[in-house]
């Protein structure tokens, strides 16, 4: 019975029996027939004689019955797209100076057809791996990135559905703030290395396809006491205090903040700049999980601050190319709203790829994180020093950065959003 039903069970090729394959399907002709008895590690030739290999189930009926092992060699387990990481993440050249990798994820999830990878194999191959044939599959892959990512959005929650009409114009003024001359004036003759040079990352130069934009607050009904002088906070003063201690009302948020110390000329400057009464220009590191970055003070008055993400030695690119402003406002009833307000994007593709795994995960759930902390920290510090506050609703919106890019820019207005 098995050797008339050989061609329905194996193809023609798999009956040949390629034996010296790794893994092999085992399959045992029984009085029923062919019985899948599960995968062996098989690194010989040919058994040598009619019994089943070590640790496999022979399925007879009986001591008697014969028995017949076919061994089926199972597909190569490594990645058809392995030679595509070994050129680009190890063997070529681009890597080493540019830091350029693409994650295995990445591709699997993208489900390139057999004729896209063998082609972009071959490409590499013909090329020895060479930079400019690197940076030609990348932007390949980039472009299909691109292509699924969009994708994504039109089913995720990143779908734009409602903008704040409140925060709106708030974001408008962080996508449209430039660093005022003084300040590029300073950038440009900062000192460089070999690898970067320092440089403003706006919100227009990432590469994303979502926008960020949120506002984290808490209320203040009655100001904290200075807990070094016991004296009562008035704002200003209240906000002055959290910008030099800034670290203490982001504990457990994951970023620290210190003055730019990478190069040492550099670092006298930068703290006595960020701890003086205008830390206008101030250059500040942020020590970041997993991707460091830099910031720059570039716009500072009693009840704000701006940070704007840079692009600088030892730190390389920020994650995210934006503005942050750090201030409090006063509400009608007397109260203040001290907060966070953000616009920004996340500056790689293909870090915004792997933080949203292709799945509904939020890729800012870490910065949301750092300003949950601020919240939390700032609202257990006023009860603990004689105020009284509690924590705001916070307001985020992640809208597809084509469908917002206009009226955030001011080039449309914002009722092309819905909003008054």
């Amino acid at each position: 019975k098995c050797k008339d039903n050989i061609h329905s069970v194996f193809s023609e090729d798999l009956a040949a029996c390629i034996w010296n394959g790794i893994y092999a399907a085992s399959y045992t002709c029984t009085e029923g027939g062919w019985v899948d008895t599960g995968c062996i590690n098989y690194m010989g030739g040919r058994p040598d004689g009619p019994a089943p290999p070590d640790g496999s189930s022979g399925g007879s009926q009986n001591d008697n019955d014969p028995v017949v092992v076919v061994v089926v060699p199972l597909p190569d387990p490594t990645p058809a797209y392995q030679g595509i990481l070994n050129c680009i993440n190890g063997m070529g050249g681009l890597n080493q100076t540019d830091n350029t990798t693409i994650d295995e994820a990445i591709l699997a999830s993208l489900s390139l057809t057999m004729s896209q990878i063998t082609g972009m194999t071959n490409y590499l191959s013909s090329n020895n791996c060479s930079e400019q044939a690197q940076a030609d599959i990348i932007d390949d892959i980039l472009e299909l990135v691109e292509a699924k990512l969009n994708e994504e959005l039109e089913l995720n929650t990143f779908k734009l559905l409602e903008i704040d009409c409140i925060q709106i114009q708030f974001w408008q003024e962080l996508a449209q703030h430039t660093a005022p001359q003084v300040i590029q004036n300073k950038i440009d003759n900062l000192p460089s290395t070999f690898f970067n040079n320092f440089e403003i990352q706006s919100v227009q130069d990432a590469n994303s396809p979502v926008v960020n934009m949120d506002y984290f607050p808490v209320k203040i009904t009655t100001l904290p006491n200075n807990p070094n002088t016991g004296q009562q906070f008035t704002a200003p003063q209240f906000l002055d205090y959290f910008r030099r201690n800034i670290n203490s009302f982001v504990s457990g948020g994951g970023t620290s903040f210190e003055p730019y110390c990478e190069i040492s000329s550099m670092c006298q400057t930068e703290t006595n700049l960020w701890h003086s009464n205008n830390p206008l220009g101030a250059i500040v590191y942020l020590d970041i999980p997993a991707d460091d970055g830099v910031v720059v003070c570039t716009k500072f008055q009693s009840d704000y601050w701006y940070f704007m993400t840079m692009n600088a030695p030892h730190a390389g690119n920020h994650p995210v190319s934006g503005t942050r402003q750090f201030g409090y406002i006063q509400n009608a009833d007397g109260s203040y709203d001290f907060f966070v307000r953000g616009v920004d994007r996340i500056n790689s593709l293909v870090q915004f790829s792997i933080a949203q795994g292709f799945t509904n995960a939020d890729p800012y759930l870490g910065a949301d994180l750092l300003w949950y902390a601020f919240q939390t920290n700032m609202n257990n510090f006023v009860s603990n020093n004689g105020g009284n506050s509690s924590i705001g609703a916070e307001s985020k919106n992640r809208p597809n950065w084509n469908k917002v890019r206009d009226v955030l820019l001011g080039v449309k207005p914002i009722s092309d959003l819905g909003c008054n």
